[in-house]
């Protein structure tokens, strides 16, 4: 008899050191909008609330991209990864981080803090976005690299530059108070 569609998807991605399909569908934790186009390497540690949507790769462990005994890539809680993202090498993905564009984060330290929702931009976890490599970057919380190639080559800005930090009644109301 033959596999089923989802056993061989399984199967191809565990003998190569991939979380499979159906456990990307188990993990009530996160969400994974297309679990098909998603890797994720079993040598990642992820926290929860995270929203990976399609095409987001992560690679680490021994046999990475960058085969390295410390290629551990840890993503916090309220992680949003949006586009075609790459993460490989010893990366930490801070609790309500972003990468957004096509970006390739290799070895990145992203600081965490409050996820995209939350009302101060300069209180929000780190942030990538653009296209191009990211490659040993340290990005502090409520800072953006907006990059277009070399990301280290691109300007490190407050996210209030994109996002305006609200006044303290428009906070108030946000938070539900008078």
């Amino acid at each position: 008899m033959t596999e089923t569609p989802l056993a061989y998807t399984d199967r191809v991605r565990a003998d190569r050191g991939y979380l499979t399909v159906s456990e990307l569908i188990a993990d009530a934790r996160n969400v994974f909008l297309d679990p098909y186009s998603t890797l994720v390497s079993a040598h990642v540690r992820m926290g929860t609330g995270n929203v990976f949507f399609p095409h987001v790769r992560f690679d680490a462990g021994p046999d990475s991209l960058l085969n390295r005994p410390d290629s551990t890539v840890t993503v916090g809680d309220r992680v949003r990864l949006r586009g075609k993202i790459d993460v490989a090498g010893a990366s930490r993905l801070g609790d309500g981080c972003q990468i957004l564009g096509d970006v390739s984060a290799i070895s990145v330290d992203l600081g965490g803090g409050g996820s995209y929702r939350d009302v101060d931009p300069d209180l929000r976890g780190a942030v990538l976005k653009g296209r191009g490599h990211a490659s040993r970057i340290v990005l502090h919380q409520g800072h953006v690299i907006n990059g277009d190639g070399d990301f280290a080559a691109a300007a490190t800005e407050r996210q209030a530059v994109y996002h305006p930090v609200p006044t303290r009644h428009a906070i108030r109301v946000a938070e539900g108070r008078p």
